[in-house]
């Protein structure tokens, strides 16, 4: 599914001229917060689109996640962004590494840094 409903996915788009497959991307960092002011925690991906730049996911009030093999290396074979009931559902399939599911109420781009 094309990431319309991805908040500040221009930031990217404006570089590259369209929203990019992260195939054989690689995620280099994962970090994990508590929600404040709510409840849920947020979660943030950064992928390294190879070749393009770095790309700063951030998942807000994340209702569920599984995550599985962070390791040195983490590549995606491909990643999606579902809606299901007013929840945002990221399926994470990988090559190598961290692969899984984040659900969360909403999902934006916080960086996009591209490689000079």
């Amino acid at each position: 599914m094309p990431a319309d409903n991805i908040i500040n996915r221009e930031l990217v788009i404006q570089h590259l001229g369209h929203w990019p497959s992260f195939h054989d991307a690689e995620i280099v960092s994962l970090r994990f917060t508590r929600g404040v002011p709510g409840y849920w925690p947020v979660i943030y991906l950064k992928i390294d689109v190879i070749g393009i730049g770095l790309v700063e996911l951030e998942f807000q009030e994340v209702r569920d996640y599984k995550l599985d093999g962070f390791n040195h290396q983490n590549v995606i074979f491909d990643i999606s962004f579902n809606e299901e009931n007013e929840l945002i559902n990221c399926e994470i399939d990988t090559s190598y590494g961290l692969g899984g599911s984040i659900t969360a109420q909403s999902v934006a781009v916080r960086r996009f840094s591209p490689h000079l």
